[in-house]
């Protein structure tokens, strides 16, 4: 009885080793595309004028437990120094012309996105002008936006987001740049150049700018127009920062508080992190920084008190 029970166990044991090793390959990850197609783009990219280095990747991976698979062409082009925004044009318009024929067949219905990086930035997602290959093509005057900002601020990032509504009609291009000063006091000397260069490219073939701004423990973003100063942020930067700092009533609690872009309007956020209403002393506050944002000229500041 006792070695049938053994034998009973084993061979329980072994359906069950069998049932895993199963289990695991059903998770297997999915072969990779031959990386011949990537190789000869990037071979051909880096031949044309203003390209430094191209890295091409096309990938495909597992979601959901590898019950469906994501497939992915990524392209990161390194500018030269002198590129030329009709040298971006040119390189953007070579990917879409030979994308995604000669790629792989999941390719079809899944746009490229081409990243490019200017002289001395690192291929890390940041700090970029991003298109993908559908929508409408990258203007001159986009690009050289992008260029222009970015040569002034380093900390630059521009995207070319097609509308979800209509992908073949309209897209958003927006050029955020950021920076950052140790006081609030000092945002003017800092943000001086950068805003000057964000409200040049701003307007032009629909491009929007925005300035980001970190200083002390303060971290906004603010929509810049074609009518910003240069003078008044280390104000409005330091009327944030004292609103972020302003105890809630009895709880002592500070209030929850945020500065963005949203619907292409500046939009100061303010809640109460309890159930208490906010204070008369917060409310005005709020009021002193949309004040402030008014006399830098961002774009339609707008508050909302919850």
């Amino acid at each position: 009885m006792v070695a049938l029970a053994l034998v009973v166990a084993l061979i329980a044991a072994g359906v069950a080793v069998v049932n895993l090793t199963r289990h695991d390959s059903s998770f297997r990850e999915p072969t990779q595309p031959a990386p011949a197609y990537a190789h000869a783009l990037e071979e051909q990219l880096e031949e044309r004028p203003g390209v430094a280095r191209v890295r091409a990747e096309e990938s495909i991976e597992c979601i959901d437990g590898c019950k469906g698979q994501r497939y992915g062409f990524d392209v990161a082009i390194d500018l030269t120094d002198d590129a030329t925004a009709a040298n971006v044009r040119d390189a953007a318009a070579f990917v879409r012309s030979r994308y995604p024929e000669g790629a792989h067949p999941m390719a079809a219905k899944i746009p490229a996105s081409i990243h490019f990086f200017t002289a001395g930035l690192n291929a890390n997602g940041d700090n970029s002008l991003s298109v993908t290959t559908s929508g409408p093509a990258l203007t001159a005057t986009q690009a050289h936006a992008f260029l222009d900002v970015a040569r002034t601020n380093p900390r630059t990032e521009a995207r070319l987001l097609p509308d979800r509504a209509q992908p073949a009609a309209k897209a958003t291009f927006v050029v955020e740049s950021d920076v950052i000063a140790t006081k609030c006091e000092d945002l003017d000397a800092v943000s001086t150049p950068t805003v000057a260069a964000l409200t040049k490219a701003t307007g032009t073939d629909g491009t929007s700018t925005h300035l980001t701004f970190r200083c002390a423990q303060t971290y906004a973003t603010v929509a810049v127009g074609p009518t910003t100063r240069i003078h008044g942020w280390s104000d409005a930067a330091t009327a944030l920062s004292t609103l972020e700092a302003t105890p809630q009533s009895s709880a002592a609690e500070r209030p929850y508080v945020r500065l963005g872009v949203r619907d292409g309007a500046t939009r100061l956020s303010v809640s109460a992190r309890s159930d208490e209403a906010l204070s008369p002393e917060t409310r005005r506050r709020a009021s002193v920084v949309i004040e402030g944002l008014r006399t830098v000229g961002a774009v339609n500041p707008q508050l909302d008190l919850d």
